[in-house]
């Protein structure tokens, strides 16, 4: 029997996307993969198709943009000259079964999946129609125009993934449609805990520099528990002020340190020799509401105990296996009275549960769900 072909495509660089690469390896050794993105995913004897990256080069089409936006004139807008060009160049190739990742290129996947009689897979990164709903100029332009895309192009898959299932439930509620779960759950690595130390809790936190995020607000907490704790940063510079600004926050405190970022793969084993991962992530939005980021299970990964705020897509994981604290609030005066109170036995016992749950918490179990899901589409042996 041929070798079938399944296209996976996304407008970022697919060797910083996780997801996509976590897609690209559940199904590589089953089938012919070509992937299509800014950059290559790295991942060695695989097809790859340049996109050119989506940009509003002029004043004009910027101003045409929001024009567009206003008069609700979205199936033009969508199918602008960079969509156009998009689907022009990848209706050349040949596949059965194609992965669309994010809102903004459904509609090419769409039409892809019709022209060439293709199984289409969608998988929802976020929660799009709330995605900003904190910046009020998105809510007055873009929110209706993703709403429209919802509306109009996610009945058309025949499969839907999402992160996790406060934002699968909300697409069902809203859009009648039926999500499962893949979440973001990292490869397996083969650490153990480190030892800790008898006298400060390490902490640490990785990701971007996002000034959503506020991650000030770690800082502080920390300058309030100089006594009790170091945190250590390592952070990937996408907003140079708002780093310059972290790091001048963090200037009085010597229980505060900036590392360089790492590579993906490499978070887990950087990261061992600490206590606990922390992540204190209000929720100004939808999707920081219904959190079940990358992060999270790289810390799990690297055997630390983990603090987090109250969100519940997080919570639920840490109290099913007591793999760390749940604070009841975001105000910090609430995280310095738990911490202010908590042993190193305790973090200890954290760390402990967590390398129970290495394995089950790992991407392996998403992996074998994911290729049986694009086994069952393309109407393969289940066995």
């Amino acid at each position: 029997m041929k070798q079938k072909t399944v296209l996976i495509f996304c407008y970022s660089h697919l060797s910083k996307d996780p997801r996509v690469l976590r897609q690209i390896i559940a199904l590589k050794d089953h089938y012919k993969i070509i992937t299509a993105g800014y950059s290559s995913s790295g991942i060695e004897n695989l097809e790859f198709f340049p996109i050119d990256k989506k940009l509003y080069k002029t004043r004009q089409e910027k101003i045409l943009l929001y024009a567009k936006l206003f008069f609700r004139g979205f199936e033009k807008l969508y199918w602008n000259r960079y969509n156009r060009a998009t689907f022009e160049s990848l209706k050349k190739l040949n596949f059965d079964c194609v992965i669309a990742n994010d809102i903004d290129i459904l509609p090419i996947a769409v039409r892809l999946g019709k022209l060439k009689g293709a199984k289409l897979v969608f998988d929802a990164h976020e929660y799009y129609p709330r995605q900003f709903e904190q910046r009020a100029r998105w809510r007055l332009f873009f929110q209706p125009y993703i709403h429209y895309l919802c509306k109009t192009y996610l009945k058309h898959a025949d499969l839907m993934t999402c992160v996790c299932q406060g934002i699968a439930d909300e697409y069902t509620k809203i859009y009648r449609v039926k999500p499962i779960l893949f979440t973001n759950a990292t490869q397996y690595h083969d650490l153990s805990p480190s030892d800790s130390a008898d006298s400060k809790i390490r902490f640490v936190h990785h990701g971007v520099d996002n000034k959503g995020r506020k991650l000030e607000k770690m800082i502080e907490l920390a300058g309030m528990l100089k006594h009790k704790c170091e945190l250590h940063f390592y952070l990937v510079k996408t907003d140079p002020p708002y780093y310059d600004q972290l790091v001048a926050l963090a200037k009085p405190f010597e229980n505060v340190y900036f590392h360089q970022p790492v590579a993906t793969p490499e978070i887990p084993e950087v990261i061992n020799k600490y206590d606990m991962g922390i992540f204190i992530l209000p929720p100004t939005n939808f999707n920081y509401r219904h959190a079940l980021p990358n992060k999270l299970f790289e810390f799990i990964q690297a055997r630390l105990g983990v603090i987090i705020g109250p969100s519940p897509e997080m919570a639920n994981v840490l109290h099913r296996y007591n793999l760390g604290i749940v604070a009841k609030s975001f105000d910090l005066q609430e995280f310095v009275e738990i911490l202010s109170n908590i042993d190193m036995e305790t973090v200890k016992q954290f760390k402990s549960n967590v390398h129970k749950e290495a394995f089950n918490l790992s991407f392996e179990n998403n992996k074998a769900m994911f290729l049986q899901q694009i086994k069952t589409l393309l109407g393969e042996n289940q066995s």
